[in-house]
């Protein structure tokens, strides 16, 4: 018996439309039936995983475990990029699974993966790989330094716009660009009462998102800002109030400062986030050298910074608080 596994990664192609793990499986075992291989189960499955590397690829790892105590001989990814596009990796990883007598092979193309023995096909790939591995490193650093210009200079670099700022378009260096600028009247009230609030009055989140929807109920009608409230509907705002998630990323928000800011937040996945730490932020040029504000402030920068130390010990507490139920809990448990 010829005993093979799919390995199966979702990602973007080059259109930019989604392979689906569906779609990936079904030409694989496909590939597999006209090549009298049995797979051992429904494919080894990473979610919006990077191709950069194997070691951040759970199901891949798993893969190369059962490669040993299984017996397995044949390997069959999609096409190459869901393998991977290191070079570096590419040859690694291929040569040690071949040396272990597995085949490896991309079903969309029906072609072997073979290091050992140089075919054009195989050259091709690596060519391809290699190709791939540079055009992303060279997009990536144009893209990241545009983006880094664009924050030195104080411009807009795209995303939700802050709840009390607005974009308007100026002129640099003889090109028109787009900066924040300070919005509604109605907005910014609100803005620079949750910082009093937070810091001066030492309101709860809870006590600010009470005094929010009393105070300025008609922010939602008069500017549509649905996204900072919970519930209701476009007729119909009975009931809704202020979200606490959303009062904190307001207190949060550098751009209060009058400062662009870039880098606040990490991509883990397509779909995931977490929030990155303040010495990883990339802060406008004028912020960096200790120069006016690329637009004006709604809060000062040495208020916002005490806001962050205040938040930050707060977490610390919460965090703090939750580890000792958890002791009181297993205490309980274990008398």
């Amino acid at each position: 018996m010829k005993l093979g596994a799919a390995y199966i990664r979702t990602s973007v192609d080059k259109t930019g439309n989604k392979i689906s793990p569906q779609q990936q499986y079904n030409a694989i075992k496909g590939f597999a039936d006209n090549n009298s291989i049995t797979l051992v189960n429904e494919g080894y499955y990473d979610e919006d995983v990077s191709s950069e590397n194997f070691e951040d690829r759970p199901a891949f790892q798993q893969l190369l475990e059962d490669i040993d105590k299984y017996n397995i001989k044949y390997i069959v990814f999609y096409d190459s990029s869901r393998y991977t596009r290191v070079v570096k990796d590419f040859i690694n990883m291929t040569t040690n699974l071949q040396e272990k007598g597995v085949k490896i092979f991309l079903a969309n193309s029906g072609k072997e993966v073979n290091l050992l023995d140089w075919n054009n096909n195989t050259m091709m790939d690596l060519i391809q790989s290699i190709f791939d591995q540079n055009m992303r490193e060279d997009v990536r650093k144009k893209v990241k330094a545009n983006i880094n210009e664009l924050v030195d200079m104080g411009c807009y670099i795209g995303g939700p716009i802050p709840i009390g700022l607005s974009i308007e378009e100026v002129e640099i260096n003889e090109r028109k660009r787009k900066r924040y600028c300070l919005g509604d009247t109605k907005e910014i009230e609100l803005v620079k009462n949750i910082f009093k609030w937070y810091l001066e009055d030492d309101k709860s989140l809870s006590e600010i998102v009470r005094l929010a929807d009393e105070e300025f109920a008609d922010i939602l009608n008069e500017n549509d800002v649905k996204k900072y409230r919970k519930n209701g509907t476009e007729n119909n705002y009975n009931g809704v109030y202020f979200n606490s998630k959303k009062i904190w990323r307001i207190l949060r928000n550098p751009s209060y400062t009058g400062y662009m800011v870039k880098n606040r937040r990490e991509r883990i996945t397509k779909k995931k986030r977490k929030d990155s730490t303040m010495e990883e932020w990339y802060w406008s040029k004028n912020f960096r050298e200790g120069k006016e504000p690329d637009f004006t402030p709604i809060v000062s920068f040495e208020k916002w910074e005490k806001v962050q130390k205040k938040c930050k010990q707060e977490s610390l507490n919460k965090s703090t608080m939750i580890l000792k139920e958890k002791i009181a809990l297993i205490y309980y448990q274990a008398c």
